[in-house]
């Protein structure tokens, strides 16, 4: 039996230089503390911007296994225009729940 690995890359804070200022931004928030201490190998999921709110969303690589139906523990920071950031879980692809 032959077993393919293949190696995916990604960063921390996205690879355009409009994701890297959102998800940096959203990185540093106070409320996103318990994600930093928690996730070992983080990454940027992706960002969602503009209608009306903008997103980074990240995920620890250590529960990312292919095949699966749904990936646990993806979490991420929104704001309206220049609100305030909110903290969120995204379930599924585009399902956020708020996090109090």
């Amino acid at each position: 039996m032959d077993t393919l690995t293949q190696w995916v890359f990604g960063t921390r804070f996205g690879a355009a230089e409009s994701e890297r200022a959102i998800a940096r931004e959203a990185w540093t928030r106070p409320q996103f503390e318990f994600f930093r201490w928690f996730a070992e190998e983080p990454i940027l999921l992706r960002v969602d911007t503009g209608n009306p709110s903008s997103c980074a969303w990240f995920q620890d690589l250590r529960f990312f296994t292919p095949g699966r139906n749904a990936w646990p523990f993806r979490y991420g920071m929104c704001r309206e225009g220049d609100g305030p950031w909110w903290l969120f879980q995204l379930n599924g692809i585009d399902v956020r729940v708020p996090v109090r």
